[in-house]
């Protein structure tokens, strides 16, 4: 609701000071003058106009944007400032001579305020006491939070007003009249309401009176005062506080207030004193030492200084009434209020987006550092005896390693005599002994590390959604979804097969080309030898029948020249070569075998560390890092606006200044 009012404020304010109509004809007729050579001058209140009409503009799109948590903490702002710019241009537009207010607010029960305007307005010489007892007893039957002293002939007062014949609200360059807000009833104040800091832009000059021994001024001087403020410390003026110190702390765009030190308490007793015997010397003594130690005399100089109107022997600006220039100066004070106020809201929001962008890179870093430790220890045993300081094993060396001792049983074991007569079946042995000895430790291994991981992937996406709920400010709901989608996916989820599937892969390898060669190999030797042993076998034979009929020219001497033994010898000698070659040729196949695990073996460790690596960019780290560079991603664009924001708020902040240095004085 608020920030729809200061929108429609903001039309109505500029329609109203950017359209022509028939009762802006007098006005403008009202705001220019004639010199004495009968050119027309535009008066001073043309250039507040102007630039009331930019800030109206500029304000609401800077309390209308930002993170949702900066705009909380300014939700009665809106308002604040639709009141504030709306009261400029009325007090721009109005030509009535209006007195200057004067707000005065406690900001805790420590300020005395109430000595402080009693001590103020006080007249220690007044005969009849009237008006004194009148303003002692203002608050007694008051209505309401606020108390108006403005001046009149007579003393009169109703519920929320007072009228006193008090020189001191006329002894100003223009009359001037009191606010008095009740003070603050908090022993621990810490800072201005948004009330009361509504109606002290509503007051020309606000003047704050606080105890620091109760209200922290650091933190009262970290939010931005309206300009021509006043703030008195209630201390005695002889304790020392660094005021130099205070003021250094105010960020540079704030209006810096004026800070003295009084004790309204010691003026006041003092006017009570003097009022009780006006005729001692010595209270006559007693009071001026009294009152001049309170100095409560510095806060009235400080008013002179606000309120006077500056001298300038020659200028070419016609000559404006102290009320004119004063009414000028302070709506241009109130427009820099503005603007000030919108700087700091941007410094705000600034705040926010570097909060933002240091905690997704401190998401991204955590990850690094996370996913770096978890490499290095990944696949990685520290040495069994933790009294050596020798170095760590590597997990798949290890599991290799076993694996080839048992395997290398089962293939001493798978003879070529045992081969003969199973021959068909090499495959499925070979393949049995693989499943049953090929890294199973790692396996298992390898599946506690999937759980590790899985338990790291909860800790990240626990922590990116931390991040975006520690950062609601930020328009993050598409990338939210997104995550959710994220971590919805399938893909996402971890599984046993995660980190084990290069050691099935692997395995599956083996099976399929090597032991499938050597299968290849072992069914060819097998027919091999077979063949070899079957022909020699004929050779005898025939060799023996030429023997055994007693025919020397049997078959093979009409064909070799060989004689019957010799062809026995020949047959033999045959079929014991094909067994020697089969034998041989076995041997060889087991060796390639080998040297094919062995380059198998070899690609494990990096299949493995490639399928880790793959899951921690993938899987594990998916949603944190997703989440680290989509706030990344919006932080920059919102910086981007929030940059072009504070360039026009500065340049506009700017001429307000200007117009303030340009404010016509009087010429004589």
């Amino acid at each position: 609701m608020a920030r729809c009012g200061l929108a429609s404020s903001t039309r109505h304010i500029t329609a109203r000071v950017a359209k022509p109509c028939s009762k802006k004809a007098s006005l403008r007729r009202g705001l220019s003058t004639s010199t004495s050579n009968g050119n027309t001058v535009i008066s001073p209140r043309q250039v507040p106009l102007t630039l009331l009409h930019k800030t109206s503009k500029i304000v609401p799109q800077v309390l209308q944007y930002g993170p949702a948590t900066v705009k909380e903490k300014r939700s009665l702002d809106a308002g604040i400032w639709e009141k504030a710019l709306s009261n400029v241009y009325e007090d721009l537009s109005s030509s009535t001579p209006r007195p200057i207010r004067l707000a005065v607010y406690g900001i805790d029960e420590a300020s005395t305020s109430e000595d402080f305007v009693t001590a103020l307005l006080s007249n220690p010489f007044e005969a009849s006491g009237e008006q004194s007892q009148l303003l002692r007893n203002r608050w007694k039957d008051a209505a309401g939070d606020s108390l108006t002293v403005s001046y009149g002939a007579k003393a009169i007062q109703d519920r929320s007003n007072i009228q006193l014949s008090c020189p001191y609200l006329q002894q100003f360059p223009v009359p001037v009249e009191v606010v008095e807000l009740r003070a603050g009833r908090s022993k621990h104040n810490k800072g201005l309401e948004d009330a009361t800091f509504a109606k002290l832009l509503e007051a020309d000059v606000p003047i704050l009176l606080c105890n620091p021994l109760v209200t922290s001024i650091e933190r009262l001087l970290s939010t931005p005062l309206p300009s021509n403020t006043i703030l008195v410390l209630v201390s005695t003026p002889s304790q020392q506080i660094d005021l130099q110190r205070l003021l250094s702390r105010i960020p540079q765009h704030y209006p810096k207030p004026t800070i003295l030190i009084a004790d309204p308490k010691r003026a006041s007793d003092a006017i009570t004193l003097l009022q009780s015997n006006p005729t001692s010397s010595l209270v006559i003594q007693t009071f001026q030492d009294a009152f001049n130690g309170s100095n409560i005399s510095a806060v009235t100089r400080a008013l002179e200084s606000t309120l006077s109107q500056p001298q300038a022997s020659s200028q070419p600006t016609p000559s404006v009434s102290p009320s004119d220039y004063l009414r000028v100066k302070f709506a241009l004070d109130r427009l820099h209020d503005a603007l000030s106020h919108s700087t700091a809201s941007l410094s705000d929001i600034k705040s926010a987006l570097n909060s933002a962008s240091l905690d997704a890179s401190r998401l991204n870093t955590y990850f690094e550092e996370t996913r770096t430790k978890f490499e290095h220890c990944f696949l990685s045993l520290g040495h069994p005896s933790s009294s050596s300081p020798k170095p760590q094993i590597n997990k798949v060396e290890q599991a290799i390693t076993d694996a080839e001792k048992n395997m290398k049983q089962v293939m001493d074991r798978f003879t070529w005599w045992r081969m003969l007569w199973r021959v068909d079946e090499t495959t499925t042995l070979i393949a049995g002994a693989l499943q049953r000895h090929w890294c199973v430790e790692l396996e298992r291994e390898l599946l506690i590390q999937t759980g590790k991981l899985h338990a790291i992937q909860a800790e990240f996406e626990k922590e990116s959604f931390k991040l975006l709920s520690d950062h609601p400010t930020l328009q993050i709901n598409v990338l939210r979804n997104s995550l959710l989608q994220l971590q919805a996916s399938p893909k996402h989820q971890l599984t046993n097969l995660t980190l084990t599937a290069p050691v099935a892969t692997r395995r599956n390898q083996i099976i399929e080309y090597p032991t499938a060669r050597l299968h290849l190999t072992a069914q060819r030797t097998v027919l091999g030898m077979s063949g070899g042993i079957v022909g020699g076998a004929g050779v005898g034979w025939v060799g023996w029948m030429g023997w055994l009929v007693g025919n020397s020219e049997s078959l093979l001497g009409s064909l070799f020249g060989m004689e019957p033994v010799t062809a026995m010898g020949v047959g033999a000698l045959t079929a014991v070569a094909s067994v020697r070659w089969a034998v041989g040729r076995w041997g060889k196949g087991k060796k390639k075998w080998w040297q094919d695990w062995r380059r198998v073996g070899e690609g494990l460790e990096r299949d493995l560390r490639t399928t880790m690596a793959d899951c921690m960019q993938h899987q594990v780290g998916e949603i944190p890092l997703a989440a680290s560079k989509g706030l990344a991603q919006t932080v920059a664009q919102q910086e981007d606006i929030v940059g072009k924001l504070e360039d026009e708020v500065q340049r506009l902040n700017t001429e307000v200044k200007e117009a303030i240095q340009r404010t016509p004085t009087n010429t004589k």
